[in-house]
């Protein structure tokens, strides 16, 4: 599983209102954790032949 930083970016401009739904941003916490919580559409699972580091750049589409 992938965390996105920005889970609304292809649904609404980046302006505030997504700032604050960013992991980190807000009230919204952030992803330097053993275990991170949340709503699954805030996540995505990635193919078993990327490494976590090529992970850490796919785009949710």
């Amino acid at each position: 599983m992938v965390g996105l930083f920005f889970p609304t970016w292809n649904t609404v401009a980046i302006n505030q209102g997504s700032n604050d739904v960013a992991r980190g941003g807000g009230s919204t916490d952030g992803m330097l954790a053993q275990e991170v919580v949340g709503h699954e559409d805030r996540f995505i699972t990635f193919p078993d032949h990327l490494s976590y580091e090529e992970a850490s750049t796919v785009v949710d589409q």
